[in-house]
């Protein structure tokens, strides 16, 4: 039998501190919002809110039976 593969995943943190500088000044730049409320507000106004579901009714029986045709 051979080896399981291991598992993908994140190599790590980039260490690179001139490129963290870059990439943080660029997004400042960009206007990008790190608490998620332009994306909620975005998301919310493309979506329908949620309604209520109305209840459902019940078929009624009736008592009398159709007759039949002739």
């Amino acid at each position: 039998m051979g080896r399981k593969p291991k598992a993908g995943g994140a190599k790590g943190k980039a260490t690179d501190p001139e490129q963290s500088a870059r990439f943080i000044k660029a997004a400042r730049q960009a206007g990008v919002d790190v608490t998620g409320e332009a994306f909620e507000r975005a998301f919310e106004s493309i979506t329908a809110p949620k309604r209520p579901a109305l209840p459902r009714k019940q078929p009624t029986r009736s008592a009398k039976k159709p007759e039949p045709p002739g």
